[in-house]
């Protein structure tokens, strides 16, 4: 837990996530499940969102690297877990199917302060329920839609690759390999370049818990921050499903 608890300290989403469970925890004392995990940790990127007016003011005082934040929170693990393929769902408020005449890239970047393409076809992970990260953030979040919203189960084809990003390391790794000078001396990757050599790139819960809003030193006098992803989430660069399924409707 010692690094896991060393780069959520490092983040403003990491710390405020800490927060939150240590007020849950004493809520509910049981271990908790991957579904309270990912409500906490949507709570927390809502409360370190830049689109929140009390952004400057979210910012929470925490004992870094204390013995009593050691031992308070030796218990929690945020692991860094790989694509589920069993488990990946699609949200949206609008009555469309996914589908390969559907799916629409657009790798040139996006117009906001964001390091994702303009453009994309998004799944999140089913942690229980049907619930995925995406659901806090439109119930909640700046981009909140007024219900009802389908959720589809999308079946992942054989052999998908998947570029995984569990840490502010693994995000600059992917800047560095495929490098788009955004502004002087801030790296985004090239989107056009990844999808030559992946089918998607996959944020885990952890790496949204201690990337999102890290600055990274890419070298030569050059940064990168992962922005504006918000959720666990896996971003498609292409099609690359055999089957979908409407799972349920929320109303």
């Amino acid at each position: 837990m010692k690094n896991d608890l060393a780069d959520l300290l490092e983040s403003r989403i990491g710390r405020n996530f800490l927060l939150s469970y240590r007020r849950a925890r004493n809520e509910l004392p049981k271990e908790m499940t991957a579904k309270e995990l990912t409500v906490l940790a949507a709570e927390a990127c809502l409360s370190s969102s830049p689109y929140d007016p009390e952004f400057e003011n979210s910012e929470h005082d925490f004992p870094h690297s204390s013995h009593l934040a050691d031992q308070e929170f030796s218990k929690l693990s945020v692991p860094g877990t790989p694509l589920d393929h069993k488990r990946q769902l699609w949200l949206t408020p609008r009555g469309i199917k996914p589908s390969p005449e559907n799916f629409r890239f657009d790798s040139s970047r996006f117009p906001a302060d964001t390091t994702k393409p303009s453009l994309a076809f998004w799944t999140s992970t089913d942690v229980g329920d049907f619930f995925t990260s995406w659901q806090a953030w439109l119930e909640e979040g700046p981009d909140a839609h007024p219900k009802p919203w389908n959720i589809w189960h999308l079946e992942i084809s054989p052999g998908v690759r998947v570029a995984e990003i569990h840490s502010p390391d693994t995000w600059g790794a992917l800047c560095e390999k495929y490098p788009h000078d955004a502004t002087p001396g801030v790296l985004e990757p090239d989107w056009e370049a990844v999808s030559a050599d992946w089918d998607a790139v996959h944020l885990s819960l952890r790496g949204l818990l201690t990337a999102q809003q890290v600055a990274v030193d890419c070298g030569s006098a050059r940064t990168t921050q992962l922005l504006g992803w918000d959720a666990e989430s896996t971003l498609w660069l292409r099609w690359r499903f055999t089957a979908v399924n409407l799972v349920a409707v929320i109303s």
